[in-house]
């Protein structure tokens, strides 16, 4: 639909996600897959007007990004039985440019979108950053790469995350079993014994450390970071864990204090100066970064904006919220 609420395009596809660059990408034919992913199908590229961009489909596709976007060739559906979900496996993946043609042809076991001018890419297993003309910028020399975000990348070394810069050079070190790309400035890094979230700035160096128990920890935006309170325990393996139901999602400032103490079930990073959140079986909401609440109508579940819009359900129906909290559309 157009920002009238015109629909301008009819529903007839599977999945279609965002256009970027002038193209969206569609599925037809299509299964569910893990929670809002559609596996399987043929994928391609329409235009504003919902005309295919060129004939060529793909086993599996990304939105573009700088001009290009990653297509897998050759893989084929499966469906994990315990789980109750499709998957793909197999296949190469490869970039093409706006019409459809293969700038890199398929090769990769697996391909990011481009950022920041290269994309991180797995080959025999390894992963490395490639530019668009099909040259390494970084050899494919990591167990995991993240795309780059604010000039770094988050890279697997062994067992552990560290970041390297676009030249390839290590920055920081690798001592994090995950890690997070950068907003604003700040990253975070989780170290699992003791159970810890950590944030660093671009050198490394250590800004704050999010309270004990924090579970899990969203990123850097609007001046605050979302952090969840679980309980944690010591299972037989000897590793720690988040145990039971959470007890305490807040908002922490840039160094590591309540800015929003801890008082909601659950909730989402700011996004263009809101975060929705949700407490107990209460209706969802949306918050300013004051802590103050966005006046909406009784909202059934809810989800970040994007562009100045975001999904909620309203009665058990679809609806759009624009940045005033008015209902912008909603299904009839």
């Amino acid at each position: 639909m157009d920002r009238n609420a015109r629909m301008v395009i009819a529903p007839s596809f599977t999945a279609a996600g965002p256009f970027r660059g002038g193209l969206a990408c569609v599925n037809r034919g299509g299964q569910v897959g893990r929670p809002g992913e559609v596996t399987g199908g043929k994928w391609g590229y329409i235009d504003a007007s919902g005309a295919y961009a060129f004939s060529a489909q793909f086993d599996g596709a990304g939105d573009f990004s700088e001009g290009l976007a990653a297509v897998n060739l050759g893989s084929r559906v499966k469906y994990a039985a315990h789980d109750d979900f499709y998957y793909s496996e197999g296949g190469k993946w490869g970039f093409i440019d706006q019409s459809g043609a293969f700038v890199l042809p398929p090769r990769f076991q697996f391909a990011h979108h481009f950022r920041e001018g290269i994309a991180s890419v797995c080959e025999s297993g390894r992963y490395g950053f490639i530019r668009a003309n099909g040259e390494w910028a970084v050899g494919a020399n990591y167990e995991n790469a993240s795309p780059f975000h604010d000039g770094l990348a988050a890279v697997k070394v062994g067992d552990r995350y560290g970041y390297i810069d676009l030249a390839g050079e290590l920055r920081i070190a690798p001592r994090f079993e995950l890690a997070y790309d950068f907003h604003n400035g700040l990253a975070a890094g989780h170290t699992p014994d003791p159970y810890l979230w950590i944030f660093f700035d671009a050198e490394g160096n250590e800004r704050f450390t999010a309270p004990d128990g924090t579970a899990h920890v969203g990123h850097f935006s609007d001046g605050l970071i979302m952090a969840n309170l679980c309980k944690l325990e010591r299972y037989s393996d000897g590793r720690i864990y988040p145990h039971g139901l959470r007890r305490g999602l807040g908002y922490l400032n840039d160094r590591g204090e309540w800015a929003i103490p801890p008082q909601f079930t659950w909730g989402g990073s700011f996004q263009e100066g809101l975060a929705w959140v949700k407490r107990d079986e209460g209706p969802c909401g949306f918050i300013r970064p004051d802590g103050s609440f966005l006046p909406t109508p009784d909202l059934e579940d809810a989800n970040s904006f994007d562009g100045g819009l975001a999904t909620v359900r309203i009665d058990g129906k679809f609806a759009l919220l624009n940045l005033e909290g008015k209902v912008f559309w909603s299904e009839q």
